[in-house]
């Protein structure tokens, strides 16, 4: 009888940047005995190919759809549930902003946020690119600028949905702020 095996990245498969040992051989013998082995992980920084390069180099088996993250969840979530959000303003990472491309959203950028934003104000209020959402990640790079952004838009009308509540993100340097 084979198994499906959700395997949790962060701070089970590596922590941090170091692989936790012995995981990726248990999980290549698994697979090898034919059990299914899916990565799912909360961290919404990064996009799939990431995952598949880091974790083929650890020796795990993987392949691009067998890693789901928060924010390829939530990317299908929005393209398969909700057919009224379109255009979007990604607060977050480069993996966020891909995989809300890759579905086929329109992605606002900060870029044009702040153009939007220092040109159309719409009853007092701005609407950075006229966004049906505001999706937020993990955003290590975050600005006063795209929170700003971000707000503007939810005040707006623009739904607010988040990738994950986490309020805190593990590192190897101790807990950081997390996407909730």
């Amino acid at each position: 009888m084979s198994l499906l095996l959700l395997v949790d990245l962060d701070g089970v498969v590596y922590r941090g940047s170091d692989p936790v040992p012995g995981v990726a051989a248990l999980l290549a013998a698994r697979a090898a005995a034919g059990d299914d082995v899916v990565y799912v992980t909360n961290n919404s920084m990064h996009y799939r190919a990431d995952y598949v390069t880091r974790l083929a180099a650890m020796g795990a088996p993987i392949t691009p759809d067998r890693v789901i993250s928060s924010s390829r969840a939530t990317a299908l979530h929005v393209r398969d549930h909700e057919p009224t959000i379109r255009r979007v303003l990604a607060v977050g990472a480069g993996g966020l902003e891909r995989e809300l491309r890759d579905v086929g959203l329109d992605v606002v950028t900060a870029a044009a946020a702040a153009t939007r934003m220092t040109q159309e104000p719409i009853d007092g209020m701005v609407a950075a690119g006229s966004p049906d959402a505001v999706i937020v990640g993990l955003d290590p790079n975050l600005t006063y600028l795209r929170l700003t952004a971000a707000a503007d838009c939810i005040r707006a009308g623009s739904r607010f949905i988040a990738t994950n509540r986490d309020p805190i993100y593990p590192t190897e340097r101790g807990l950081r702020p997390g996407a909730g």
